[in-house]
């Protein structure tokens, strides 16, 4: 479960402060389905961060799992997030000298996570879940920007993380290859993983079980509806 309370977030640049954030409350179960909407600049990415603790509230207090994460810094948020998070920037971060592959394997290789054969295994497969298995082999400036968002996607899921964040998931993607992207995450968490994604895309966000729409950094509807109605 995701529990935000009275978050706020406040940048300060030099004697100006601008509030990226507006007292948030709500909260997600688990295995919900959850979209973010609003304009730009209207607080979605920095709720996304501050989810996944990339950054810190400057009020009020983001509980996930039963761990209060506003408390955590440096080593044990840097492993806390590594085993309950997985992340899909919105540019990618691929390692432009790593292979498809390769990038997938990193977050396993940092966690440790099963035998040198076993991790392999994993990221073949999650690389064949999202449609890239011929082009594993290759580094990320000889694919396009679709591939590059469908390995983002595979390398997410990674350490099997509960949790998955996705900032405009689809925003690279044509038609089809949007489709078979939100039918993972829909398959996601019908096996019991939270996803939220960050979108432009009223029409995506509809699908989902839940949106959340952000204006001036306060939510200002949640509509709940039952998947696959609408």
């Amino acid at each position: 479960m995701i529990k935000l309370e009275h978050v706020s977030k406040i940048y300060t640049n030099g004697k100006t402060s601008f509030p990226a954030l507006d007292n948030v409350s709500f909260s997600i179960e688990q295995g919900e389905f959850a979209g973010i909407i609003g304009k730009s600049g209207s607080g979605k990415s920095t709720l996304l961060n501050i989810l996944s603790g990339v950054d810190r509230p400057s009020a009020g207090s983001v509980e996930i799992n039963g761990e209060l994460v506003s408390t955590l810094s440096g080593r044990k948020l840097t492993k806390w997030r590594a085993a309950n998070i997985g992340i899909v920037f919105q540019a990618f971060h691929l390692i432009p000298a790593l292979t498809l592959l390769e990038n997938v394997l990193l977050p396993m290789e940092f966690a440790k996570r099963g035998s040198r054969k076993k991790r392999r295994t994993r990221a073949m497969e999650l690389l064949e879940s999202v449609g890239l298995t011929e082009r594993m082999n290759h580094f990320p400036d000889h694919v396009s920007g679709g591939e590059k968002q469908r390995t983002a996607v595979a390398r997410s899921l990674a350490n099997d993380p509960p949790v998955i964040l996705a900032d405009e998931p689809t925003g690279n993607l044509d038609s089809e290859n949007a489709i078979q992207i939100f039918s993972l995450f829909e398959q996601l968490a019908d096996e019991g993983k939270t996803v939220i994604i960050v979108t432009h895309d009223q029409e995506l966000a509809e699908k989902t079980d839940r949106t959340l729409q952000v204006k001036d950094g306060r939510i200002i509807s949640t509509l709940a509806r039952e998947r696959g109605l609408l």
